[in-house]
């Protein structure tokens, strides 16, 4: 099941009831831990969203990847706290200064703890 947004600021009751509930369905037995799958649009590539996707999910012990696809957007996945992952989808919704994010659609799902860093794949 996908939850998609697709505005400049992020409504925080929608996001923390939207959290709320997926964390029940999806975090049962992770310990709050839970993955979320990204795919970004809008004018993401060329303007350092992979390198500032990294520094910011870092900074929230957030681990998994971040890349470019073909078809110009940005697909990430990200695994971690469930708040500490929240804080890096939202900031998604705004990207560094340079970009412009038109669309954010999220995947959530249990956490699988494969990951032990936060890589930029190419």
């Amino acid at each position: 099941e996908c939850l998609k947004n697709c505005c400049d600021e992020v409504d925080r009751t929608y996001y923390d009831a939207i959290m709320e509930e997926k964390v029940s369905d999806t975090a049962q037995g992770t310990k709050g831990r839970v993955e979320a799958h990204l795919k970004i649009t809008g004018l993401v590539q060329g303007v350092f969203f992979r390198a500032h996707t990294r520094e910011v999910a870092i900074n929230h012990g957030v681990r998994g990847w971040v890349r470019n696809r073909e078809d110009g957007s940005v697909e990430a996945l990200l695994e971690g706290e469930d708040s500490a992952v929240m804080e890096v989808v939202k900031w998604c919704h705004k990207g560094p200064p340079s970009a412009t994010v038109t669309d954010v659609t999220v995947s959530w799902h249990d956490a699988t703890d494969r990951y032990n860093d936060f890589r930029v794949l190419t």
